[in-house]
């Protein structure tokens, strides 16, 4: 049975936390930010004008004057609503929040070796790879940096790589909230409740990567049944004007 890591492989030493179980939740949350532009825009088709008036073959125009004429249709609707249209800004961070559950009770047998606990009924070395994301850290790099400053550097948590449920983020863990829940006869913990939340890192190289996959699944829905019915239903002005003849 595959399972999902929070892991630092460049880490001193490496940290890699390996889920017990499937998360109980893992919310995923991405924003962007827009802000009004500074005009209405304008009911002359000025656009479709200079592509018609300009010097470029006639070829050329017919080509362009249809984009043209779409744009200055665009402006209308600012016009005739009176609200600024919006632009786009910046990107907001893409966060995750989890939570999941160690359980030391589990053993490691034949039955349950997928999620069986691997250190004796103990999940301490669990905890201490979790809490070693929100404490400073130090990776190979970081450790040659140390010592060219004569041990002035500080370091900050190690990244976090989050891969699980076909997610694969280069991430900072912002919080993580741990809740004992059991515990052994020695008073160690024997099972906890644990709440993470990540924020993605896009100085990586998991955002080309996601980038590419993402684009490769949306082209892939372009094979399913009745596609071709679905695009011909949301192309511009058709889609418009088959929803007038609809009321």
């Amino acid at each position: 049975m595959a399972r999902g890591y929070l892991a630092s492989w460049l880490s001193l030493p490496p940290l890699v936390f390996r889920f017990q179980f499937n998360p109980e939740s893992m919310t995923e949350k991405k924003s962007y930010k827009y802000t009004d532009a500074t005009n209405f825009g304008n009911w002359a088709f000025d656009k479709t004008s200079a592509a018609m008036n300009s010097a470029q073959p006639w070829y050329t125009k017919l080509a362009t004057a249809p984009a043209a004429a779409y744009k200055d249709l665009q402006e209308i609707g600012p016009q005739l609503v009176r609200t600024h249209p919006v632009q786009a800004g910046c990107g907001d961070h893409r966060i995750f929040s989890l939570d999941f559950v160690i359980d030391g009770g589990v053993p490691l047998d034949g039955a349950t070796a997928e999620v069986g606990n691997r250190y004796d009924g103990s999940i301490e070395p669990d905890l201490a790879i979790l809490r070693s994301f929100v404490n400073p850290g130090v990776d190979a790099g970081g450790l040659i940096e140390w010592f060219s400053s004569g041990f002035e550097t500080t370091f900050p948590p190690p990244q976090c790589t989050l891969i699980y449920g076909g997610i694969n983020a280069d991430c900072v863990m912002e919080s993580l909230s741990i809740k004992m829940t059991r515990f052994n006869p020695d008073t160690s913990p024997a099972r906890a409740e644990v709440s993470v939340t990540l924020k993605q890192q896009t100085k990586a190289i998991t955002p080309m990567i996601e980038t590419i996959e993402r684009t490769i699944r949306v082209a892939a829905t372009l094979a399913r049944p009745g596609y071709g019915g679905d695009y011909a239903n949301v192309i511009p002005g058709v889609s418009a004007i088959k929803h007038i003849f609809d009321l």
